[in-house]
């Protein structure tokens, strides 16, 4: 496993075989998000684990300034050409208040204990303003699975490839995300250990800093959490109190 090439240090790659998602329509869902529970104007959005910082141009496009943060310097430098960028761990966020929004996409929420949890969501809130939002995409668990497994294949301007992802439970209230994907003969893996976060758990982790506003099925507003069918890429929405 270790003779396979790190996926994460290649930004391109990495954001090819994502690159099925609509970054312009996740930025309107977040908008609108902002714009129900917020009058103020949103302004400055920082993007947690941001990887290649995909969504940055969508951003500003809507004129909000995007600035990404993440622990790759491969990537950070990727972002910087897109937006500013920032390399920092998630869980020491060398931040201060001045951002409106902030975000973590695809499940990159990569803390290893309800400790690491308690201080990633202190370190967002002080970084928020007063009434600052705090959307997180896949980082929360809403059914009893114990393995996930989904594989697609995908075609953009740097060639085609395809892409597995799995997650297995490690036991200790952890999981194990692995990321595989190919080009050719090439081969690129990404594995990743995190703790299992479930709704109750976010709750009780953020009740000193955040307020838990609701919770939706694949980015579709009207389908609130719990829901009955598959659940896929729950979107959860947090206010700074």
């Amino acid at each position: 496993m270790n003779s396979v090439p790190d996926l994460y240090s290649k930004p391109e790659l990495y954001e090819a075989a994502f690159a099925w998602r609509d970054y312009t329509a996740e930025v309107a869902v977040l908008i609108d998000l902002w714009q129900q529970h917020n009058s103020r104007p949103l302004r400055r959005v920082l993007d947690c684990a941001a990887g290649p910082a995909p969504h940055a141009a969508a951003w500003q496009a809507a004129g909000v300034t995007c600035c990404a943060l993440d622990r790759s310097a491969a990537m950070c430098a990727h972002a910087g050409q897109r937006c500013p960028s920032l390399r920092a761990d998630t869980t020491q966020l060398p931040l201060a208040a001045g951002f409106d929004l902030a975000t973590t996409m695809l499940g990159s929420l990569y803390v290893l204990s309800e400790l690491d949890l308690a201080q990633h969501l202190g370190g967002v809130a002080a970084a928020l303003r007063p009434g600052g939002l705090y959307a997180l995409d896949w980082c929360t668990l809403h059914d009893e699975a114990e393995e996930h497994h989904d594989e697609w294949d995908f075609d953009t301007s740097g060639g085609s490839g395809t892409a597995t992802y799995r997650m297995f439970t490690r036991g200790a209230g952890l999981v194990e995300e692995e990321l595989i994907v190919q080009r050719g003969n090439h081969v690129w893996r990404e594995n990743v250990m995190q703790l299992a976060i479930d709704l109750p758990m976010l709750t009780t982790a953020c009740q000193t800093t955040f307020e838990v506003l609701g919770a939706w099925n694949d980015w579709d507003l009207n389908q609130s959490l719990p829901c009955t069918g598959p659940i896929n890429r729950p979107l959860v929405l947090l206010k700074r109190t």
